[in-house]
């Protein structure tokens, strides 16, 4: 190439040897040439590329090829995750732009490498945005690659998201996900044209967990009780980082809570207190209330409490962090073992989470009261009944 900076390059080819008139001939230019793909991509018989020749038995200006194999490129790939936990299947968000040299038809596939993630081979539907944009995932656990079938023609520029449920059972790698990685690749299996493999625009990076674990003092309902978080990160946390609590059903009257002494936190947690009103979205709003999943899998504002870290945390660090006793109240309606309805959160000073999910390991706390029930044994009104 003369001119990588410029609009259009030319390349100079010298013939070795006569060629006869009417005869068919074809040349390779090999990729150590240093040749790029335009940004855009290349659409199908695109005019822009053109041939001539300076024969000396009559030269041929520039002409267009009568066919152009199409490029596809990504302009946008983001890829996310929910949770941000090591412990459990995760939810799996993609949101791609094609370029203005690019179109998808119904049936083709895209492909997602994802090395080192976790989980049997799987297969289901994905939810699209535009709705209808794409139908089936299908998930090969030897490969680590992802396929997603497209259901409707998309045509150039667009822009489009899915998410592959955790019904997938994907895991993230036991270590985590490094910010904006370039390890994940995906590319396109079009019937329009090739889409080479890249690396994704931006990747959600996970902090992750090597421990979860929470404890009571007293595992009694509506007791006063000391609570101890046992975790770790394979990353550092950072001074005023933070790490919250999400706990539906737990009671505390101050909003500050004392801890045990700690080299790593603050003397003292802050504590948000749930609500069981049923208040509108704006009321909530206002109150600082965060709708999260409950006990039994239902909708409700749980309280949280929120530590802050004073001293950079070193990457594998086995934490404990224990609220005092006397302080917060156990839920009246108990909490199962390994209650998936508890939740763990680690955030950066803007707010922007680096982990996440739920506890993986938790005591029982039996209910105040179980199977309850109320019997007249003679059932007539106007009468006594034992």
């Amino acid at each position: 190439p003369l001119c990588a900076q410029q609009p259009a390059c030319r390349i100079l080819l010298q013939v070795g040897s006569s060629i006869t008139a009417g005869s068919d001939f074809s040349f390779t230019i090999p990729s150590s040439v240093g040749i790029q793909i335009p940004s855009q991509g290349v659409s199908i018989n695109q005019v822009g590329p053109q041939l001539s020749t300076s024969a000396s038995e009559g030269p041929v200006g520039d002409t267009s090829f009568i066919s152009v194999k199409p490029v596809g490129i990504f302009v946008l790939s983001d890829l996310s995750f929910n949770p941000l936990s090591t412990f459990e299947p995760i939810i799996i968000g993609l949101k791609v732009q094609l370029s203005p040299m690019m179109t998808l038809e119904a049936g083709d596939t895209l492909e997602l490498f994802l090395p080192k993630f976790r989980g049997l081979s799987s297969s289901g539907m994905v939810i699209s945005d535009p709705k209808g944009y794409a139908s089936e995932f299908y998930w090969n656990g030897s490969t680590s690659i992802l396929n997603v079938t497209i259901s409707r023609p998309i045509g150039e520029a667009e822009m489009f998201s899915f998410s592959v449920p955790a019904s997938s059972r994907i895991q993230l790698p036991p270590g985590g996900v490094a910010a904006n990685t370039r390890e994940f690749k995906l590319l396109a299996l079009s019937t329009t044209g090739p889409v080479p493999s890249s690396s994704m625009s931006s990747v959600t990076g996970v902090h992750a967990l090597t421990t979860l674990e929470l404890a009571y003092g007293n595992p009694n309902p509506l007791q006063q009780s000391s609570i101890t978080l046992k975790f770790g990160l394979s990353q550092d946390l950072l001074t005023e980082e933070t790490v919250t609590l999400i706990l539906p059903g737990f009671a505390a009257t101050s909003r500050n809570i004392e801890l045990d002494a700690h080299t790593y936190f603050e003397g003292f947690g802050q504590w948000h207190q749930g609500s069981e009103d049923n208040l509108t979205p704006h009321e909530a709003s206002e109150q600082r209330h965060e709708c999260v999943k409950c006990q039994s899998g239902t909708k409700c504002f749980a309280s949280r409490i929120t530590f802050t870290v004073i001293k950079r945390v070193p990457a594998n660090t086995q934490l404990t962090v224990t609220i005092a006793a006397g302080w917060v109240r156990l839920p009246s309606m108990g909490l199962e073992k390994n209650d998936k309805s508890l939740e763990f959160r680690a955030a950066n000073v803007d707010g922007r989470l680096l982990a996440s999910g739920s506890v993986d390991v938790s005591m029982l706390v039996n209910p105040m009261f179980r199977n309850l029930g109320l019997l007249f044994l003679t059932a007539f009104a106007g009468r006594l009944s034992p």
